[in-house]
């Protein structure tokens, strides 16, 4: 067997969507160079890792744990880091201002931009149903077994999967994070948003962790086959249930951290002001 390092592989689709992010990016900003910029590469190299590299092998030839990894890092860092990347690089922790921060999107892009803003600051639920609900989807037997076995190639079932979950942690965080700041949820309300997302991911992972190995008979044959290295079927779906609960915890719990320093910078600077006036 090769060495992982080695094993980067070409999927067409994850080239495709990656075309599609950079010419959005283009469409919003054109040329000009954002303060944010780095939050669309960084979360365009997120998306390369999770798609392209090594981890993608191993996920693929034998480990749900490293499924598992790749999930991570497509629903909850690439996609918060492409809505962090419609701000201007310094309000995305702020909400002072009403308006858009400062450069975020061109004439023809800002309709769209203010519909989706609007929608979703009056339907949060529905960003953390889609979240959420797609996370929980791609984990039902029958479909991670399908999408496990076609995920290489011009396969439409691996586009609706790596671009479904990508979309998923846009619409999951735009609510907190979006580029119209009188649009984002109220500190508190997003400790609850988020809170609860990560009470159904450790569900997720209580439930993964004591299902029997064979759920999933894609990892299974792999076990039989004699693909996996270094952990059994049982011991790979323990180390997912853990990965699940958390790692998805974690991102969650610094999110809630962002916010109370959000909350608590506003309430400082309403203080300020009021004094200032008095």
């Amino acid at each position: 067997m090769r060495s992982l390092i080695v094993q980067w592989h070409f999927d067409p689709w994850a080239a495709v969507l990656a075309a599609v992010m950079i010419y959005g990016y283009y469409v919003l900003f054109g040329l000009r160079l954002q303060r944010a910029a780095y939050f669309f590469w960084l979360a365009l190299l997120v998306f390369l890792l999770a798609t392209c590299s090594p981890l993608h092998y191993v996920a693929m030839q034998g480990y749900l744990s490293a499924h598992m990894v790749a999930h991570i890092l497509l629903l909850l860092i690439c996609g918060p880091l492409l809505v962090f990347s419609l701000s201007d690089g310094e309000t995305w922790l702020s909400s002072e201002k009403v308006e858009l921060a400062e450069g975020a999107g061109s004439n023809r892009a800002m309709p769209w931009l203010r519909g989706v803003s609007a929608y979703l600051a009056g339907h949060s639920w529905v960003a953390w149903a889609t979240g959420i609900g797609i996370m929980w989807v791609w984990h039902i037997p029958f479909l991670l077994n399908a999408s496990r076995g076609v995920m290489h190639g011009w396969s439409l079932l691996s586009l609706i999967h790596t671009g479904s979950l990508l979309v998923a942690g846009i619409v999951f965080s735009w609510p907190l994070f979006g580029p119209f700041l009188k649009d984002r949820m109220h500190p508190m309300s997003g400790i609850l948003y988020l809170g609860t997302a990560c009470i159904s991911c450790s569900l997720m992972g209580l439930l993964l962790a004591f299902a029997p190995p064979g759920i999933y008979g894609h990892y299974a044959g792999m076990a039989m086959s004699g693909t996996l290295r270094g952990l059994t079927a049982k011991q790979d779906m323990q180390a997912s249930g853990l990965i699940m609960w958390v790692p998805c915890c974690l991102v969650y719990l610094t999110g809630c951290f962002v916010l109370v320093f959000r909350w608590l910078k506003e309430t400082g600077q309403g203080h300020r002001r009021t004094v200032n006036v008095q």
